[in-house]
């Protein structure tokens, strides 16, 4: 984790995971111990990017309407015209249920109807598939 993380999401984070492992797992609260060890940005890499420079200025240096456009464009490519998704494996629903990243996507029309409770579910779903 990098350092400077808030110490409300640290706690969060420490909650989540003790939740997770006695739920999944069945492994009780007193049997986890959990540390958390900070590490500098310049410690760091990630999609073939240094930590400290080059991902925060290619992330805050991208406009809002940059990424709208590549995200219109993602979505245009996998949703494009009727029948997205009849690939004559995939149904439209399936399609439509996949995580694209980090982008799921949660309909109460999935269930196909609408009501509360499909909403519901749907958004269950979607979490889960986020956050696992």
């Amino acid at each position: 984790m990098f350092k400077a993380r808030r110490f409300e999401a640290k706690k969060a984070l420490i909650r989540l995971l003790f939740k997770r492992f006695e739920k999944r797992l069945g492994i009780s609260t007193p049997d986890v111990e959990i540390r958390i060890f900070e590490t500098p940005r310049s410690n760091w890499g990630f999609r073939g990017l240094r930590a400290t420079i080059t991902y925060p200025k290619k992330l805050l240096g991208t406009t809002y309407s940059d990424y709208d456009s590549q995200i219109r464009t993602q979505m245009t490519t996998l949703f494009h015209g009727p029948g997205y998704g009849c690939d004559g494996k995939t149904s439209q629903r399936e399609t439509a249920q996949k995580a694209y990243g980090l982008i799921v996507i949660a309909h109460s029309e999935l269930n196909s109807h609408q009501t509360t409770t499909g909403a519901l579910q749907q958004a269950r779903r979607a979490s889960d598939q986020v956050i696992g």
